[in-house]
């Protein structure tokens, strides 16, 4: 939150990929960060080496984002995406984008994810959990 805060001092509207593109020059492992600010701006971004899951879908102008698509399936999305390492979802004044806010590392994979924590019924970077 430190870095985040520092990143987004100011009194302009910051351009929120640049700002998670200095974060992951700063930082080092495992994260996914979900952001949302009180214009209604909303960053989903995952790390560039991919070590946690992510994905999301939408339906219209429904969004949503999870570490499993089995969440997703369960809200009744079918078209299921996945996240990849080094990219960043923003939604400002309800436009979606998909970038790349960050070198795609090699791959670096949580292994309890996939089996402790996954639901056998998830797909986790396209592959099923089991």
């Amino acid at each position: 939150m430190h870095f985040l805060s520092y990143e987004l001092r100011g009194d302009h509207r910051p351009n929120l990929v640049e700002v998670f593109k200095n974060l992951s020059e700063r930082f080092d492992g495992a994260y996914n960060i979900v952001y949302m600010n009180a214009m209604g701006d909303l960053v989903v971004a995952r790390d560039p080496s991919g070590i946690r899951p992510m994905c999301w879908a939408m339906d219209g102008n429904l969004f949503a984002a999870a570490s499993e698509s089995v969440a997703l399936q369960n809200l009744g999305f079918t078209k299921i995406n996945t996240l990849e390492p080094g990219e960043i979802i923003v939604i400002e004044e309800g436009q979606f984008r998909l970038e790349r806010f960050a070198p795609k590392k090699t791959p670096k994979h949580c292994f309890f994810e996939w089996i402790y924590f996954a639901n056998v019924a998830s797909e986790l970077d396209g592959t099923a959990s089991t």
